[in-house]
């Protein structure tokens, strides 16, 4: 959306084929836990305002093959198609009690009562606050010896508060080896096997940028650019930031 607010802004003719219903793309699941909600709430509305009062046209229910995007004859192309879960590399991990956590925000599937949540990163932190207030009993499993790194010390420390005020469990500096009808099983940094019964394995162990569409576009269309997840996973910062910049280029 900020790659065609600006590129109409400088009289470009802009098209927006999204592949949902709405816009937003991550911010509609960022949005989704009640104490980031108004303010993503807010920066999705401002920007399809934007779009819409700079008479961006905006096509619902379209994902595009590189073949139809070659066929509308674009003079420019920019691929924002963003990023998709990874999946660890673990025995069960192909179980029904399996999901990820964009299917936990977005109200996909039934969770259970006693949850799992593979990373600790802030995505993982903040979707086990999520189903902690929900009632749930969390467990946080982390492979690493520290959680939420990446999130600015202040943010970092009121979300460390609220994870403990919710009774979340955060296990670190263990490796996940195997999901059992019963839970998961761990190895420690001693060999030592451990297992934390769960209903539901909620993955949130980082995402892999989407980039397919770009590649296939190559040599196919005069100009070419990716933004945003799609070309490397990053914040809702780096995203505008991004589109931005490629749209004052075209």
């Amino acid at each position: 959306m900020e790659a065609a607010r600006v590129a109409a802004l400088r009289g470009h003719d802009v098209t927006i084929y999204e592949k949902n219903s709405k816009l937003g793309g991550q911010l509609l699941l960022a949005s989704v836990p009640p104490w980031k909600a108004p303010d993503l709430a807010n920066l999705i509305r401002y920007l399809e305002t934007q779009v819409k009062k700079l008479g961006v046209k905006i096509k619902f229910g379209n994902e595009l093959s590189s073949e139809q995007v070659a066929k509308l004859g674009p003079d420019v192309v920019i691929v924002a198609t963003g990023a998709t879960p990874l999946i660890p590399k673990i025995r069960g991990i192909e179980s029904e009690k399996v999901m990820t956590a964009n299917d936990v925000l977005a109200g996909d599937n039934d969770v259970g009562n006693k949850i799992v949540v593979l990373g600790g990163g802030r995505v993982g932190c903040e979707t086990a606050l999520f189903l902690a207030k929900k009632g749930k009993k969390v467990t946080i499993v982390e492979q690493f010896k520290s959680y939420a790194d990446e999130m600015p010390p202040a943010s970092r420390d009121w979300l460390s508060m609220e994870l403990d005020k919710a009774g979340v469990n955060i296990i670190v500096n263990v490796n996940p080896q195997e999901i059992k009808d019963e839970g998961l099983i761990m190895i420690d940094q001693k060999w030592r096997e451990t297992a934390v019964e769960a209903d539901t394995i909620v993955v949130a162990v980082g995402t892999k940028p989407n980039g397919k569409l770009f590649e296939e576009l190559r040599n196919k269309v005069p100009e070419l650019y990716a933004i945003g997840d799609c070309l490397k996973p990053g914040t809702i910062g780096d995203a505008i930031r991004d589109g931005w910049r490629v749209a004052r280029e075209i």
